[in-house]
Parts: structure tokens; sequence; C-alpha cells
């Protein structure tokens, strides 16, 4: 079956209209999260036990800063009307938020994104500027994490919140820009994987080049496809069957001669096809709103740039080598 149908032919195929109906069904209901409140809990003990050996101080500081974070991420989505809003914890990764809405900006995945570091950032400073008034190495630490960590997530390196704000403000643009953005995200986790003499950088490097295949033809074909057919609808409802049509051989596109059990095909064209529909369907910042975004992303730079200063001076005041 194609696309080279005509639009008569294609309404008098029951085949085809099956195949449409199921597709418009799967992007309007995605399969939602179940028991999420079962899964944080089970992810943050597993958290906890992949911690290493922490006391209990730091534990706290470092759930405090991870849910603050993750916060920040839901409270932008609620604002923006997303749904199936949910947070979990990840083994040696940390802890991460998800929902969906339809027609989402690429302005609104950005001020979401931004939300994360942003707020914890901030109370680093606050905690940092308390100690040099109240002299406890307890305030000094919690602020220097505070920082630390969400500083880092702001480096413009996929996965991290600040690569994904580059990802989806300027990268996403071009096919070109993507491909470049994605090799240089492994290369730089490879250097920090050295560099720092940490794992985790070289695993996350690992599943991005294991993904790397993927999800280049996924961009490909949505670039196609846009071409072809401009964007689609931001919402699924209002897709005609020839768009339908046209996503559908999109994911064919994208899947090329794959081959695998009949599970994992279905699962790689669910996906595929969500992703490809995101894609075809999110409208880019303008160049405003997108100045707007790496403004508040060098604010937040600079404001880690600060805390840090104070942190010297904090050390200094407690007499701290």
């Amino acid at each position: 079956m194609t696309t080279e149908l005509s639009d008569a032919s294609a309404a008098q195929t029951p085949e085809i209209q099956a195949e449409i109906a199921a597709i418009r069904e799967q992007l309007l209901n995605p399969p939602k999260a179940k028991n999420g409140g079962l899964w944080l809990i089970v992810g943050l003990v597993l958290f906890l036990l992949t911690a290493g050996e922490r006391n209990l101080w730091d534990l706290a500081v470092i759930l405090a800063i991870l849910v603050i974070h993750e916060s920040g991420h839901l409270l932008g989505m609620k604002l923006f009307g997303f749904s199936d809003l949910r947070m979990f914890f990840i083994p040696f990764f940390g802890a991460a938020a998800s929902g969906r809405k339809f027609g989402a900006t690429s302005f609104e995945h950005a001020i979401v994104l931004l939300l994360g570091p942003l707020p914890g950032i901030v109370i680093g400073g606050a905690l940092l500027i308390a100690a040099l008034f109240v002299p406890m190495r307890q305030l000094l630490d919690a602020g220097f994490m505070f920082t630390v960590i969400n500083a880092f997530n702001l480096i413009p390196v996929s996965p991290f919140d600040g690569g994904r704000i580059f990802e989806r403000l300027v990268f996403n643009r071009r096919f070109w820009l993507e491909f470049l953005f994605r090799i240089l995200a492994i290369v730089a986790l490879v250097g920090l994987a050295f560099l720092l003499q940490a794992w985790i950088f070289g695993l996350l490097a690992f599943f991005l080049f294991a993904g790397f295949s993927i999800q280049m033809r996924r961009s490909r074909a949505g670039f196609a496809l846009v071409a072809k057919i401009g964007h689609l609808p931001s919402n699924p409802i209002d897709l005609t069957d020839e768009q339908i049509l046209a996503l559908r051989d999109s994911v064919d596109q994208s899947l090329g001669n794959m081959t695998a059990n009949a599970t994992t095909m279905a699962t790689l064209r669910s996906q595929s096809t969500q992703e490809i529909f995101d894609r075809t369907s999110t409208r880019f910042a303008s160049l405003t709103a997108t100045l707007v975004c790496i403004g508040l992303w060098a604010a937040g730079l600079f404001l880690s740039v600060v805390n840090l200063v104070i942190w010297v001076l904090g050390r200094n005041v407690q007499g701290i080598n």
C-alpha cells in the first residue's frame, strides 16, 4: 500500500481505513504510565542503594536537589497544560520527570527544561549567602552541591537539560545541525568520562551511540515529511487521512530494512510514529523567544559562577582549607 492511492480509493479501502484509525488512536491515546507512585518509591529505594557510601546529610541534600529539580520541570509542565505527569528515580543517574502535551512549542519545552536547574541554582546561592552569616559547614556544602549539580545540568550536551534546550531551540531546525550536535554530544560525554574518571558519562555516551542510527533515521524521515506536506497539525484529531498515510510512510522510511521479532518491531514502530509526529507538529520558537531562553540559560551559568565565588569566600570565612 502506498500514499499514491487517491483520496477516494483510500477512503474505499477498509484495510487502509483501519490502519488510519489505529494510527490516529495511537497518537491520541498513547500508553499512560501505570502505578506511578509505586515506581517512584521503587526507583527511590534503588537510587539510595546505588548512591555509594555517603552520610545521611549528603543523601538528604542530594534527594532534596533531585526532588526540587524535577518538581521544577513538573511545575513548568503543569503551567503549560501537560498531562500524565510523572517523576521517577533512576539508579546511578538521578531522577527524571515526564509529561506530554499536543502542540507544545519549542519555547514551552525550553522553559520546562530551564525550570529544573534554575531554581536549584538560586537556592544554592541563598544557602551560600546564609553560610556567610551562620558559620555552618553543612550550609556551605549544601549550597555548593545545589549549585554544582544544577549548573552541570546546564552544560549544552545532550541528554542534560542544557543540551536538550539547545536541541529544541536550535539544532532540531536542520538535519545536519542535529547530526553534528549528537556526534559532539557523544564525543563530549566520552571526554567527560576520561577527564572526571566517571564511568557514568561513558555509559551515557554508549546509550547515545546505540540509539544514534534510529534517531537520525527518524530525524531524516521527519524533515522529509515536512518538506513534502508541511508541518502536521498539533492535535492528532485534526490530521487528515492523507497526512496519516504520509506519516505512516515516514515511519516505514525510518525503520528501513530493520529486522527484529514482532514485539520489538511493534515497539519501534510505535516509538517512531510518536516521535516523528512530535517532530513534525512542533512549532519552532521565534527568534525573540529563542534569545530569551538562551539568555536565561546564560544567566543560570553566570549565577553559578557567582555562587562558586561566594563558596570560596565562605570557606575562607569558616577557615576551611
